[in-house]
């Protein structure tokens, strides 16, 4: 059993499309991506690129996607300035959530209005391969995760309301991405709102359910999410039977100047300042770190994956296979922080203030360009797990080129 799981991440999520590309150079076209996996979970940006392989776009048109200004203007739709006034004490959204919805949906022109759960036998006609999906989002009402699922049988599922003629319950492609690419609080000025069979509402009333991103949940990297459908599963496999693949967005990485009093400013992070703006800021955007960067390792425990001796070599044969660039200085054989090969000084600063919204062309292509030196090797891929002074991996890779070849010796291409 083979499990894809994407992070979220805005337009960070262009890494995942390279990642798959250079990982199957082969597949022309989403559905060739899609023959490689048995499940697909994904979150926010990467229920973006989700979407697009269930559209069967080619690749290089999934990629351009997200370089296409207009297209990104259209998702991240900015506010009137008048309701952007809050953001003067550095707080408050940015974008509209109306207007997001009809910019997804018109990136989805052949299956964006199809109910979720008849996708997959769309996708399994055309591919010859058992297939199946969530996206995680967040229920606003109910204050608790919630996975939008193509399984409606799923038996990890707590139960659906009765179905009332002229009543949906499962939301279309383009409703699914929306609740699920609908971070809070910094980002989008409301929850995603469309209408939805709930029981829990009032019966009278417009059915409508509300929902913000899955990271909420703590969802951002939605491995463990994908991995209780496919052990739920009757008759399902066995735990030494899977094997993840978990592609990320980047992650900002940096030791502290504790450890490297001597580094440079930008290489290092000093403890930062409290205050109560500050603190809600923080806290609204450690929703994109851990638990997500814990997912990896859970689930590698989880499926029976072995634990390195201290001083033993790195794990190299887990279940989990994590590919994700790290915005983190390479540490040298003497000790020193300096940075990765083919990044500047400058393109370095900027990559580590960079936030998942970019919409600025000049930043979209650097990161793009960051994107190509992860996969040249340059830039440092994020282990499962790894020593936070060293930097050394101790469990999987610290180059994309070794976590490649680890994953298409446990799956062979299809």
């Amino acid at each position: 059993m083979r499990v894809l799981s994407l992070d979220g991440g805005g337009s960070w999520a262009i890494l995942q499309v390279q990642a798959l590309r250079n990982l199957f150079p082969q597949a022309q076209t989403g559905h060739d991506v899609l023959r490689q996996f048995d499940y697909v979970a994904a979150n926010s940006g990467g229920t973006i690129v989700l979407a697009a392989l269930i559209e069967n776009f080619p690749l290089a048109q999934t990629e351009a996607l997200f370089l296409d200004e207009q297209a990104r203007r259209e998702i991240f739709f900015k506010l009137p300035w008048w309701k952007r006034i809050p953001r003067i004490i550095g707080l408050g959204p940015r974008y509209d959530a109306e207007e997001k919805i009809k910019g997804l949906a018109a990136r989805m022109p052949t299956h964006g209005n199809t109910p979720i759960t008849d996708l997959s036998a769309i996708v399994r006609a055309s591919t010859g391969q058992g297939f199946d999906f969530l996206m995680t989002t967040f229920d606003y009402d109910r204050r608790r995760a919630v996975f939008q699922r193509s399984d409606p049988n799923s038996m990890a599922s707590s139960g659906a309301a009765p179905l009332v003629p002229g009543q949906r319950l499962v939301p279309t492609l383009a409703e699914a991405v929306h609740s699920a690419t609908n971070a809070p609080v910094e980002f989008f000025d409301k929850p995603a709102r469309y209408l939805l069979w709930d029981s829990a509402l009032n019966p009278d009333a417009n059915r409508h359910r509300r929902f913000w991103d899955g990271a909420n949940g703590g969802y951002n990297n939605p491995t463990l999410a994908g991995l209780v459908e496919v052990l739920a599963r009757p008759n399902g496999p066995a735990q030494n039977a899977i094997s993840v693949l978990s592609i990320g967005t980047a992650s900002v990485s940096l030791p502290w100047r504790l450890h490297y009093p001597s580094a440079p400013n930008m290489l290092v992070q000093d403890l930062p300042e409290q205050g109560l703006l500050r603190d809600i800021k923080a806290l609204s955007m450690a929703i994109l770190d851990d638990p997500p960067d814990a997912a990896s390792f859970i689930a590698h425990v989880w499926l029976g994956g072995a634990l390195p001796a201290p001083g033993a070599p790195p794990v190299i044969d887990g279940p989990v296979v994590r590919m994700n660039p790290l915005v983190q200085p390479v540490r040298t054989v003497n000790g020193n922080l300096v940075l990765p090969q083919g990044v500047s000084a400058g393109q370095f600063e900027t990559l580590r203030e960079l936030e998942m919204d970019a919409i600025e062309q000049d930043d979209v292509l650097l990161i793009q360009r960051f994107g190509q030196r992860w996969l040249a090797d340059d830039v440092t891929n994020q282990a499962v797990r790894a020593n936070s002074f060293t930097l050394a991996p101790q469990i999987g890779f610290n180059r994309f080129s070794d976590a490649k070849a680890a994953w298409l010796a446990r799956a062979p291409i299809r």
